[in-house]
């Protein structure tokens, strides 16, 4: 019998930390999660806008007033009344505020623009009514671009007129027709971070974006009830990351997409509890990327902050791996 021989080797051991990175949700895949809501308003709460500071901007459309909240929904002040001279409005849509503190409103049924200060202090008014340049018939949507340049959606002339800082004419582009660059009653509108102007074309049922000079660059939407189609969209926001928040006031909901318009997500339905609208109207977003919408007919508005993913990394304990 023969003895067999067993040769042991030491192995060098080398220890290795392992890391492990968990995986991580895409950003705002998931609709924003409902935070809180305030009321108190004389009449419907139309339309949104935020300052610089994250002030929130309501405008209160029957009693013809303009409501100023902190960003948890506290009352700070009120101004207007109805009629036509400086400061007084007739039905106040559209809200938009500019990096230098002024606050820019649609007086819809006076067919002008009026400017404040961020305490309601009247500073200059432009428009009469009528289709020339400068003109308005019913102006509704308006936002401001990064030098205080002023896009107002002027709605039955079926067009959008810019304006400098203090009411100068600029340019205009649009008019009547459900091809690209045309219009259908375009109600709201909002400027991205890029100067894009973004156009809620609610009769036609789609969002339209232009360049700061009025050059159509694209579209997105159609009549429906799915999700990316939209039943009378009247606003439109988009946040400091592109992010652009429709509302789509005949379906009760928001919805999100790309700065291309690639669907992203959406919330709401018909009702009274909280995350649930009747017909919604005016939509606005503040530095953080919460957003408030204008529960118009519940006479509230809601806030919702956006799913933020959350970064884990995890170090593994120490492993032994041979050679």
């Amino acid at each position: 019998m023969k003895r067999v021989l067993v040769r042991w080797f030491l192995l060098p051991v080398i220890p290795v930390a392992l890391l492990v990175v968990a995986a991580l949700p895409a950003a705002g895949q998931g609709p924003p999660q409902y935070v809180t809501e305030w009321g108190g308003f004389v009449s419907r709460p139309y339309r949104v806008t935020v300052d610089a500071s994250d002030n929130i901007y309501v405008s209160d459309l029957d009693a013809d007033m303009v409501r100023k909240f902190t960003s948890d929904g506290t009352h700070v002040l009120d101004w207007g009344a109805g009629g036509t001279g400086p400061g007084e409005f007739n039905q106040p849509i559209g809200l938009a505020a500019d990096p230098f503190g002024n606050i820019f409103a649609t007086d819809n049924g006076n067919h002008r623009i009026q400017k404040f200060d961020t305490i309601g202090t009247f500073d200059l008014q432009w428009g009469s009514f009528g289709t020339n340049p400068g003109q308005f018939q019913f102006p509704q949507g308006i936002g401001t671009d990064a030098s205080g340049n002023v896009y107002v959606a002027d709605q039955q002339n079926d067009r959008v007129q810019k304006f400098d800082n203090n009411g100068n004419f600029l340019l205009q582009f649009g008019s009547s027709g459900p091809s690209d660059g045309k219009f259908a009653f375009p109600l709201g509108l909002s400027v991205g971070p890029d100067g894009s102007v973004y156009v809620a074309d609610t009769q036609n049922d789609r969002i339209q974006k232009f360049s700061p000079d009025g050059t159509f660059l694209l579209t997105w939407g159609k009549f429906g009830f799915g999700d990316g189609e939209l039943y009378n969209p009247v606003d439109v926001t988009v946040d400091g990351n592109g992010n652009v928040y429709v509302v789509d006031e005949w379906n009760d909901r928001v919805q999100h997409f790309t700065e291309t318009g690639v669907y992203v997500t959406q919330w709401g339905s018909t009702g009274t509890g909280a995350g649930e609208f009747d017909h919604p109207r005016g939509i606005g977003v503040d530095s953080m990327g919460d957003i408030y919408v204008a529960d118009s007919n519940n006479k509230r508005v809601q806030k919702f902050s956006p799913v933020t993913p959350v970064r884990a990394t995890t170090w593994g304990k120490l492993k032994t791996l041979y050679p």
